[in-house]
């Protein structure tokens, strides 16, 4: 099943292997964020300071937007770690 897919317009790829978003480069000033679950599209995450804020901040949406199949989200280094709901 796969649960999450990019836009395709984005000017970073993302590699999507299993539950784990993979951004190629770091998130800068102007960037947005758009991202579709089962073709369902997430509300837009805007760059605001950090890398590290963003990635958080697309995480937490995520979990906010589609709460009856992905139960959390943890970031690391380019990294979004999804669990799904059991």
């Amino acid at each position: 099943m796969q649960i999450i897919e990019k836009d395709d317009y984005s000017e970073y790829t993302m590699d999507i292997a299993g539950q784990v978003i993979t951004f190629s480069g770091d998130l800068v000033t102007s960037n947005v964020v758009d991202i579709n679950v089962n073709g369902v599209a997430m509300t837009s995450e805007t760059f605001v300071d950090t890398d590290a804020n963003l990635l958080t901040a697309i995480a937490a949406q995520l979990v906010t937007d589609f709460p009856t199949i992905i139960e959390s989200a943890t970031t690391g280094s380019h990294t979004i770690i999804i669990v799904p709901v059991a």
